[in-house]
């Protein structure tokens, strides 16, 4: 039977809900660091990898611990970020955990061009960069305590990588947004799709920080609605631990259509480690982001092997 753990406060979200993606939400990040962030100094450095012909850039945050409890490979949103995602690596390195942020292709700096296909072929470069010989003895990075997470886009790319990577043992999901929903609406309600394409084009170059055709993510959505639907991936989870998180005031990825459907799929499932936090917060946790680094950790600590 699947672990259940649940912490927030239960909040009913507005019944008029702005059209949203979490492709595009993650384009609005906010990056800036917050004055009680600032106090904590923990190591920090630019780090590249590369896939194909393509570099892709990041920033790895290095836990000054003896023996790294993890090392956690963090996605940003859609548009990617200039520094830390919701103060995790600098929050966790604090304590014992690496953490490795890093863009996808097209987002930011990196170079390419960015798909959702290409993004989980990101998250495979980036698990093997961590697993390089290198790398790996450098920060003390034990293979098996490799931890795939994401925020917005990126919890998104956390869940559909390990789906099909059964080497990923833990995955950490923050409001990360069942893209098939998104397919189902378009279908569904009249001038939603021109909505829809109307926010992705505002993350594109040159106006937004985004190498990408909007109009391919659009079709790429309608011709791949099964396979991006989250509740039947479940049962590839069995035998790993997952955490979902999400926010009652995120009107991007909404907790009662996008997250608890998972939740629950997943816990049907015997043997998947299924775990569910939700804050009273939005899409970018705000008002949350030390209970969530507090969550996260103490979800490490649990199902770290030993």
């Amino acid at each position: 039977m699947a672990a259940l753990r649940v912490s927030g406060i239960l909040k009913r979200l507005a019944a008029a809900l702005v059209p949203a993606l979490a492709l595009s939400a993650g384009a609005q990040q906010a990056t800036g660091q917050v004055p009680e962030q600032r106090q904590i100094a923990v190591p920090s450095e630019p780090v590249s990898f590369t896939i194909g012909a393509d570099t892709l850039r990041g920033r790895l945050y290095v836990t000054r611990a003896a023996m790294p409890l993890a090392t956690l490979v963090l996605v940003p949103g859609f548009g990617g970020t200039t520094g830390d995602v919701l103060e995790l690596g600098i929050r966790l390195a604090a304590r014992d955990v690496n953490v490795l942020v890093f863009n996808n292709r097209g987002a930011q700096e990196s170079q390419g061009t960015l798909t959702i296909a290409n993004a989980l072929d990101d998250a495979a470069a980036a698990i093997a960069w961590l697993r390089s010989p290198a790398v790996r003895t450098r920060l003390g990075a034990d293979p098996s305590r490799i931890v795939l997470g994401g925020h917005s886009f990126g919890g998104t790319v956390a869940i559909l990588h390990a789906a099909r990577d059964t080497g990923v043992r833990r995955v950490l999901a923050i409001a990360g947004a069942d893209h098939a929903t998104y397919a189902r609406r378009m279908r569904e309600e009249p001038g939603y799709r021109e909505a829809l394409l109307g926010r992705l084009s505002g993350a594109r170059r040159p106006d937004g920080p985004v190498t990408f055709d909007p109009g391919m993510v659009i079709e790429d959505l309608l011709a791949n609605e099964t396979r991006y639907a989250h509740p039947p991936l479940a049962p590839r989870f069995a035998g790993r631990a997952v955490l979902l998180v999400g926010g009652w005031e995120d009107q991007t990825c909404v907790v009662e259509r996008e997250v608890i459907p998972f939740f629950r799929a997943l816990r049907a499932v015997s043997g998947v480690d299924a775990s569910i936090a939700t804050y009273t917060d939005g899409h970018g946790f705000a008002r949350s982001r030390a209970q969530l680094a507090e969550e996260v950790h103490a979800w490490l600590e649990r199902t770290t092997p030993r």
